[in-house]
């Protein structure tokens, strides 16, 4: 009967397979599809041996991943198809069915010869199958048949059916149905993701486990400054040991031009702005001494701290209002009584585990601060050149000839009655236009298809250095003009000639015309809006650094760092050093220099991130690079104000293109047809779209216009403002849904993107 006949055919297979299974599946079987499947993609492998090799090393196959052959053919004995699905507990090699791959998974299907359908297609389709991501995940861990079919519907829950007909390439999978699928596979592929088998074909060597947020309080008074001492214990010493590595060096070498320009650039500035009351020799000493204090007892070391847009805001704007007519306040040594509630507020800040208030700067925030800075930044370059302009005019001349003389052959500061300089002004204008044109082409360098990847990665990193360097070679080239110079003392001493120790006396009752108690008490206010800016910036880029796509497993001690930084930025104060912060552009880009990607994908497929060099040897030896250009302060004289302000310019305009704000700006004026393929357009109404980007822009507004009024120091209160108009306002104009789109931290259509 039937039933007889199928245990009959079933026990031939059986006694076959159990004797010599390779030679009767090769004798038996019509075709046999050969299918390596790895994270990436499936590939069909020739026969030959030779040739077989020469394929898998050009085509970038990983040397561990596994194989699944898929066997199909038909037998006159039996009326019914058989399938099996089998899965070796361990990778075995079969030479004659695979070479060179071991074979983990072996699908088999027989069927009847008298039966229609073609069972070389079956098998091709259970191949197609087995090259899904999450099915492979699914199968590793499945232990019964409902856990295969359930691995089968989410493959069917991805697939697209079509009917016969004609279709263009976007009406068979469009954009927006792409990153919905890739959405949904990033989401089943993060869950129970602790509880997974290692998968073989990826090449990791562990499975890299969730740890909990490091700012989530512990509940206990100091609980949360233990947790991360015990963090740095256990990770310190390995920090130094996972340093000794050549991806060390070459990070070190892009890293120490990438922060050298920025130092330079802030102090020359810094000394332009606060009327030199320090400059760039203090800011190349905080940089080095603050830079390596921080480096050696964070507990990321994958942090850059150095100065930032945001706080060099505020130093400029401390200045302008200690010099107005109606203060009579020394600047320097109000700002040291600001560095000891600085401290004192992150002290608190530390022992109170207050790092979850964070959550509440969102990017709504973040873009406001990011726009006003760039902003404030393009206002600087404009008004700076301006100047230069006004104080040499082109259509000067009545020059006497001691002046002219001068001009022409001297690169010291003019005397304070010149009346200008021929070609000055737009010799300024050619150099900080030529700066930032530089530093713009040797962005996109990174994007271009000339030299090879690496070298562009690195001319890329280092364009604002290698603008300098350019610009300022043509400048002391062109001796016939003259250029305004960088303001470095010659000697180891303060830009300030008035200061004669590098400590600022607090009780010194000369350059104020208050008493010191009162003194010390106005301090309060503006020590506590600058600690909620640096904490803010500091804590968003531990957030930024922590994020799960970075695959880090030694953790991070933020309580910590916010105590050291508290110990640095006292001493910053108390020697009239500019103050430092964590700087997250800097950073995302330290550790891009140090992340191994898998070297194995499919053409067209962007590399995975297996793993980062977490140590703390890179940042040290960067601070102490830039320390050493204090030993040749006539490099940093021969840069002119110009480049600087070239560099400025290119900051403004660069973090203004990063910002999505800029993107929903744009449509404001376009028709929503034209819309970029955005999450955010997808899911929000344009009304609403235009409402966010609106409220932004007047927010923006207001803080710029504080900014331009005496009392611009106060602008870290609208941060505080924007925050708390975030949290509790914008949730009454908008759902929630629309608040999560608009305001997600970030968005997929900048996942993929490498802007820095």
């Amino acid at each position: 009967d039937r039933a007889g006949r199928r245990a009959s055919a079933v026990q031939y297979v059986k006694r076959k397979l159990s004797r010599n299974p390779v030679d009767w599946l090769k004798s038996r079987f019509q075709s046999v599809e050969k299918y390596v499947f790895t994270d990436k993609t499936e590939i069909n492998f020739p026969h030959s041996r030779r040739s077989s090799k020469r394929f898998m090393r050009s085509a970038n196959v990983p040397p561990d991943c596994e194989g699944s052959p898929v066997l199909v053919t038909k037998l006159d004995f039996i009326t019914k198809p058989l399938v099996a699905f089998i899965r070796l507990r361990e990778a075995q090699y079969f030479d004659d069915i695979m070479e060179y791959v071991p074979v983990r998974f072996l699908f088999v299907v027989i069927g009847p010869k008298s039966d229609e359908v073609d069972y070389h297609e079956v098998g091709r389709s259970i191949a197609t199958i087995m090259s899904n991501k999450e099915f492979q995940y699914k199968m590793y861990s499945a232990n019964s048949k409902e856990e295969v079919l359930e691995g089968l519907n989410m493959f069917l829950d991805d697939s697209i059916v079509l009917p016969p007909g004609e279709y263009g390439a976007d009406h068979i999978l469009p954009k927006g149905l792409q990153k919905s699928i890739r959405k949904r596979r990033k989401q089943a592929a993060e869950i129970d993701e602790d509880k997974r088998v290692r998968y073989p074909a990826v090449g990791f060597t562990s499975v890299l486990k969730k740890g909990s947020d490091p700012l989530s309080r512990t509940g206990q008074f100091f609980g949360g400054l233990r947790r991360d001492l015990v963090t740095l214990k256990r990770r310190y010493a390995s920090d130094f040991k996972d340093g000794l590595n050549v991806m060390t060096l070459e990070s070190v070498l892009l890293m120490f031009g990438l922060m050298l320009a920025p130092a330079i650039t802030f102090g020359g500035l810094l000394g332009k702005h606060t009327k030199k009351d320090y400059g760039v020799i203090e800011m190349l000493i905080s940089t080095c001494f603050g830079g390596l204090l921080f480096s050696l007892l964070t507990g990321q070391p994958l942090t850059v701290f150095s100065c930032t847009g945001p706080i060099y805001v505020f130093e400029v704007h401390l200045s302008h209002f200690c010099h107005y007519d109606y203060v009579h306040f020394d600047f320097l040594q109000w700002r040291a009584w600001i560095g000891c509630w600085i401290f004192l507020f992150f002290t608190l800040f530390s022992f109170l585990e207050l790092g979850f208030l964070i959550h509440y700067f969102t990017r709504f925030t973040e873009e406001i601060v990011a726009l006003m800075v760039s902003l404030i930044f393009l206002y600087e370059a404009g008004y700076d050149i301006w100047a230069v302009f006004k104080e040499n005019p082109i259509s000067n001349t009545n020059l006497n000839s001691t002046v002219s003389g001068y001009c022409k052959h001297s690169r010291k500061v003019l005397p304070k009655d010149h009346q200008g300089c021929p070609n000055t002004a737009l010799f300024s204008l050619l150099l900080m236009l030529g700066t930032f044109s530089v530093s713009y082409v040797m962005k996109k360098l990174r994007r271009s298809h000339y030299l090879r990847q690496r070298l562009r990665s690195v001319m890329s990193g280092i364009g604002i250095t290698i603008a300098m360097v350019t610009m300022t070679v043509i400048a002391n080239l062109t001796t016939s003009i003259y250029t305004e110079p960088l303001v470095m003392p010659d000697t180891f001493k303060p830009t300030n000639y008035k200061r004669e120790s590098w400590f600022i006396d607090m009780l010194d009752t000369s350059y104020t015309s208050i008493p010191i108690p009162q003194l010390a008490v106005a301090a309060v206010v503006p020590a506590f809006l600058v600690s909620v800016l640096i904490i803010m910036e500091s804590h968003l880029t531990g957030v930024l650094v922590n994020s799960p796509k970075h695959r880090l497993v030694k953790g991070s001690s933020p309580n910590w760092d916010t105590l050291i930084m508290g110990f640095i930025l006292l001493g910053c104060s108390l020697l009239g050093l500019p103050w430092l912060c964590a700087d997250s552009v800097r950073t995302m880009t330290h550790i891009k220099t140090l992340t191994v990607y898998s070297k194995y994908s499919a053409p067209g497929e962007k590399p995975r991130v297996l793993y980062i060099h977490e140590q703390r040897l890179t940042i040290i030896l960067v601070h102490l690079l830039v320390g050493l250009f204090l030993l040749f302060p006539e490099v940093i004289q021969s840069i002119p104000l110009a480049v600087l302000l070239g560099v400025f310019l290119y900051l403004g305009f660069w973090s203004l293109s990063g910002l999505q704000f800029v993107k929903r700006f744009q449509m404001l004026f376009m028709s929503s047809k034209y819309f970029p393929d955005y999450t955010f357009t997808r899911k929000v109404r344009t009304s609403k779209i235009h409402m966010f980007t609106i409220i932004q822009l007047f927010m923006c507004a207001l803080m710029f216009g504080i900014k331009l009024s005496p009392g611009s120091p106060l602008f870290p209160i609208c941060v505080i403002g924007v925050a708390i108009i975030r949290r509790y306002g914008l949730n009454r104009l908008f759902n929630p849904t629309e608040m999560k789109e608009l305001d997600r931290g970030e968005s997929e259509s900048e996942e993929d993107s490498d802007h820095e």
